[in-house]
């Protein structure tokens, strides 16, 4: 019989680095600075941007007026390509900087200009690949909730930050958020977390992982939180 507990995989948080090779054309592009707080929406035909410098969320926020984060941004990657791809306006769905940036905006006619495909097919086969990773990532966060347990999910989102060594000034809420969960529901579960001494604090600047062992065993699916083993 089929485990769909077991299909679901660890979330992409941070998207950093996939598109380093795009430095090479900053002389098509131009220079842009946000700061910290700058809400960029997704338009159509608006170009896509290189980050050289800074962070920034993509997030959806609902009619009602909930946010969900979506992926975190860093140094070197692309944003806004895929809303700049499309004709129409998707309500909702921002980039958000959580600390000043510096980018370069290209205009998304790079992307059908033959001469530049010419001259840079790794460009766009980078690209690509990088949209790939990060529909991977929307998907991921349209199933999981189906697939997996809160608590699971929470796990996997912690064990992330840990591999990564990178905190990513996430707060409770903020990954609450990012689960499309009650930040009361995230709440009980790091109060279990802590309990069973798996974690200590988690607070926006700070997240220890006590015992990351256990912490990998509840993300993978081999432990329930509150389990002993």
């Amino acid at each position: 019989m089929h485990n769909a507990s077991r299909s679901c995989g660890p979330p992409i948080i941070r998207h950093q680095g996939a598109n380093r090779v795009w430095r090479e054309v900053l002389h098509l592009g131009t220079r842009c600075t946000f700061p910290a707080g700058h809400v960029q929406p997704g338009i159509p035909g608006e170009g896509l941007y290189f980050l050289t410098q800074g962070t920034v969320r993509l997030a959806y926020t609902s009619l009602d007026g909930q946010e969900r984060v979506v992926l975190i941004i860093g140094q070197d990657s692309l944003f806004n390509e895929i809303p700049s791809l499309k004709s129409q306006v998707t309500p909702g769905v921002g980039f958000q900087c959580i600390e000043p940036v510096e980018a370069w905006r290209f205009p998304v006619s790079l992307l059908t200009d033959q001469e530049f495909i010419s001259a840079y097919p790794h460009l766009i086969s980078n690209l690509l690949q990088s949209m790939a990773i990060k529909s991977t990532s929307l998907f991921s966060h349209a199933t999981e909730g189906i697939l997996c347990s809160t608590p699971r999910r929470l796990c996997q989102v912690l064990l992330s930050m840990a591999q990564n060594r990178q905190h990513f000034g996430l707060s409770q809420t903020d990954v609450a958020n990012m689960l499309g969960v009650h930040q009361t529901t995230i709440a009980r579960s790091v109060r279990t977390l802590r309990k069973q001494g798996i974690i200590g604090r988690f607070t926006k600047k700070e997240l220890q992982i006590l015992d990351q062992e256990r912490l990998a065993a509840i993300a993978e699916g081999r432990l329930e939180l509150g389990e002993e083993g």
